[in-house]
């Protein structure tokens, strides 16, 4: 207990978590796998802190370039997260009422020539 507050912390390899009172904040450590899908243009990452409301594609799902992949709520506005590039999604790394932060990485797509040639 800080100051009549009561609080904890939890830290793990991938997470950290600090609650005080009653408002709680979760932070995700970024793998060098997840960096490099966001370096190369393979990822749609949240544009800011908030939380996902939206998980519109799964594992599998093709999708065009700009399509939604994602919503993020923050400060009450709802942000679309885009597909950045036409393909196959490898990957779903979020899910619904996850809290993220600022360039996480949500979903990573596979380049698919087919996708891209349609």
């Amino acid at each position: 207990m800080v100051d009549s507050t009561l609080w904890y912390a939890l830290a793990t390899p991938d997470l950290f978590e600090l609650m005080v009172g009653g408002d709680r904040v979760a932070l995700t450590r970024t793998s060098a796998a997840a960096q490099a899908a966001s370096d190369t243009g393979d990822a749609a990452v949240a544009p800011m802190p908030g939380v996902v409301v939206v998980v519109s594609i799964g594992v599998g799902d093709r999708v065009a370039k700009g399509a939604v992949v994602a919503v993020v709520e923050a400060m009450k506005m709802e942000n679309q997260v885009l597909a950045p590039l036409a393909g196959v999604v490898r990957e779903v790394r979020c899910s619904k009422q996850e809290t993220v932060i600022a360039n996480q990485v949500l979903v990573v797509i596979g380049r698919d020539e087919a996708v891209e040639a349609g």
